[in-house]
C-alpha cells in the first residue's frame, strides 16, 4: 500500500511538474500567453507556466543576425577614413515580444544608423586618419558601450526598445588607398635614409676630431672643417676636384696612418646599419 502511494504520489508530482513547467532548447526562446494574450518570454532551460491561465505560445529562434555595411568619417583634421563594420546582434531571450513586432529590416536599419552616428563621432574626435587607425580597438569598445547603455529611443537603449541583443561592433582591419600606402611607404623609406645619413655624419664628424688630434700629437694645426672635408673626400661623400689643403708632409703622413683603421670602422658601421630591401 505504501509503495503504491509512494507511485500515485511521484506520478501526480511529474503530471503536475509537466502541467507548471517546460522546457525549451537552447538558442531558442518562448513566448508565453494568458488566455491568447502574450505576456512574457523565456530563454533556454525551464520556463515556468502558470496553468491554466497561461499557455505555451510560439517558439522563435535566437539565431543571430549580421549586418556589414561601410562608410566614410571624417577626423578632426578633415581627414576622410573609409571603414567597414561588421554587426552582429540577435534577439533577446527576454524581449521577443518586442522583437516580433518589428520588421527585420526596419530593426537592422535602426542599428545600421545607430552604429554610423557613434562611430562618425568617435572619428571625429581622433586628430587624423593615422589616429584612428591605431586606435580602432578603442573605437571598437566605445561604440559598443555607448549602444548599450546610451538612451536612444523613448527614453530606452535601442535594445530594450527593440528587443535586441547586441553581439559585437567590430570595424575590419582597414587598409590605406593604394595612393595613400605608396605615400607612406616612401615618407618611411626617406625617414629612415634620413636617420641613417644622421648616424653617418656623426661618425663622419667623430673621424674629422680624431683626424684634428692626431695632428696636434704631431705638432700640426688641422682646422676641423678642413678635416671633416678630407674626410667626406676619403668616404666618397663629397666630389669635387683635387685641391691642396694647406697640410705639410708630417700632417699628410698623419692621416695616411689614421685613415685605414677610421674607414675600417665606419665601412663595418655602414654594412652593419644599411636598409634592408623593402616591400610594398
Amino acid at each position: 500500500m505504501t509503495i503504491v502511494l509512494a507511485i500515485a504520489i511521484l506520478l501526480l508530482g511529474l503530471g503536475l511538474f509537466k502541467l507548471f513547467f517546460i522546457s525549451v532548447q537552447p538558442y531558442e526562446a518562448i513566448i508565453i500567453t494568458r488566455f491568447g494574450k502574450p505576456v512574457r518570454s523565456a530563454g533556454s532551460g525551464l520556463a515556468f507556466i502558470f496553468w491554466p491561465i497561461e499557455s505555451a505560445g510560439i517558439v522563435h529562434s535566437l539565431k543571430r543576425g549580421n549586418i556589414s555595411l561601410e562608410m566614410n568619417a571624417e577626423a578632426m583634421n578633415r581627414d576622410v577614413v573609409k571603414l567597414n563594420i561588421n554587426v552582429e546582434y540577435q534577439p533577446d531571450e527576454t524581449g521577443i515580444i518586442r522583437f516580433l513586432g518589428f520588421k527585420q529590416d526596419q530593426i537592422e536599419s535602426a542599428i545600421q544608423d545607430r552604429v554610423k552616428s557613434l562611430c562618425t563621432i568617435e572619428v571625429r574626435n581622433r586628430k587624423s586618419r593615422d589616429k584612428v587607425y591605431e586606435e580602432i580597438a578603442a573605437i571598437n569598445n566605445a561604440m559598443t558601450a555607448s549602444f548599450e547603455n546610451d538612451l536612444a529611443v523613448n527614453g530606452q537603449t535601442l535594445e530594450r526598445h527593440y528587443g535586441i541583443d547586441l553581439i559585437s561592433i567590430i570595424i575590419n582591419d582597414p587598409e590605406y588607398p593604394k595612393a595613400l600606402a605608396d605615400a607612406e611607404l616612401k615618407k618611411e623609406i626617406q625617414q629612415e635614409e634620413n636617420n641613417r645619413r644622421k648616424l653617418e655624419m656623426k661618425n663622419l664628424q667623430k673621424i674629422a676630431r680624431d683626424l684634428v688630434e692626431e695632428a696636434k700629437k704631431n705638432g700640426q694645426d688641422l682646422n676641423y672643417q678642413t678635416a671633416l672635408e678630407i674626410t667626406q673626400r676619403q668616404f666618397g661623400i663629397i666630389k669635387t676636384e683635387h685641391k691642396k689643403v694647406g697640410l705639410d708632409i708630417d700632417t699628410l703622413k698623419a692621416m695616411e696612418n689614421i685613415m685605414p683603421e677610421l674607414a675600417r670602422r665606419i665601412s663595418e658601421w655602414l654594412k652593419s646599419n644599411r636598409p634592408g630591401k623593402r616591400q610594398k
